[in-house]
């Protein structure tokens, strides 16, 4: 990669000009598959230190076991095998929920079964190593566990095709952990999450976002923006707009249950700052004055509006999609 193109991509993060959200196809297919995704994330949500057990490691403490030759009792076993039991059940759980939607258009009918059937390679290893330890013979276990050969490539064409990257649908069957007495926040943040991105989805926000940033590796690029379009002016003003509907949807959220409230109080600020900032440029635009342009669009008063989304417990969630 060549340092121009290593300097655009870093810009284009510090500038926040470009969304996860998608193109305008398929926006009520889309919109539905990815509210579907969120509701059964948020019902499937794995908890950290919970009484019951949860898959989350494919067997990593069976593992562990057997690079140490250490033989467990007969009661860890069973243990172990109650827990991968948990996690097959919970990747099953998810993919009939998702089979329950479907699309009348053929191409876009295969494609979500593509994602609904994106957890077949992993099943098919916990079912081979729920079937070995079940056997409660730790020598076969030593020899069998990790045997399997289940693969199976991520859907991504799929995601691509359906504009679904970057919502609950990509990360549908990873079992992010999250803080016990967190769940409420998760689910409420999540879902305004998915509100936002089904939104932009629709309205053409990352047309106008693109729209937007293109002013701003102008201006970068040879320090006085070019002859701008009525055109423009009018998506970075739209672009502006949905950054407050933003703030107001993600305001609304109860935090009270988050798990660092610090996060979240910082992660709004930035949303606004991203909403402040695309008025200054828009306002700038409308005011046709170029030193008022490359002052809105310098690389000093650049801000993604993204979240803290490891502190929050959103990672790997439809939340890393609303971002600049």
């Amino acid at each position: 990669m060549t340092r121009r193109v290593t300097a655009t991509l870093a810009l284009a993060l510090a500038a926040g000009g470009l969304s996860a959200c998608g193109s305008d196809d398929d926006a009520d297919f889309r919109s539905r598959a990815a509210s579907l995704c969120t509701e059964v994330a948020n019902d499937h949500l794995v908890v950290a230190d919970a009484a019951s057990p949860v898959f989350t490691d494919r067997g990593i403490d069976v593992i562990r076991a057997i690079q140490t030759d250490e033989e467990p009792s007969p009661e860890q076993i069973a243990e172990w095998a109650d827990t991968l039991q948990a996690g097959i059940d919970r990747h099953a759980g998810i993919r009939d929920a998702l089979a329950e939607l479907s699309s009348g258009d053929e191409t876009e009918q295969t494609q979500w079964e593509q994602i609904v059937t994106g957890s077949e390679g992993e099943l098919e290893i916990l079912r081979h190593r729920l079937a070995v330890l079940q056997t409660g013979d730790w020598e076969q276990i030593s020899q069998d566990f990790l045997t399997d050969d289940g693969t199976q490539d991520p859907p991504v064409d799929a995601l691509d095709a359906l504009d679904l990257r970057s919502t609950d649908c990509e990360w549908i069957y990873l079992p992010t952990t999250v803080e016990e007495g967190s769940e409420e926040f998760v689910r409420a943040a999540t879902t305004a999450c998915t509100h936002i991105s089904n939104r932009r989805s629709t309205t053409g926000f990352r047309t106008d976002a693109e729209a937007d940033f293109d002013i701003f590796l102008t201006v970068f690029s040879e320090g006085d923006p070019a002859e701008v379009s009525e055109e423009t002016v009018d998506a970075v003003e739209r672009v502006h707009q949905e950054w407050e509907r933003t703030v107001e949807d993600l305001e609304a959220v109860d935090a009270s249950g988050a798990p660092d409230r610090d996060a979240w109080e910082r992660s709004l600020q930035r949303v606004r700052e991203r909403a402040h900032l695309t008025g200054d440029r828009a306002g700038a635009l409308r005011a046709a004055d170029a030193d008022t342009i490359s002052a809105a669009y310098g690389t000093d008063r650049t801000t993604s509006g993204s979240l803290d989304l490891e502190a929050l417990g959103l990672q790997h969630r439809s939340c890393a999609g609303v971002s600049g």
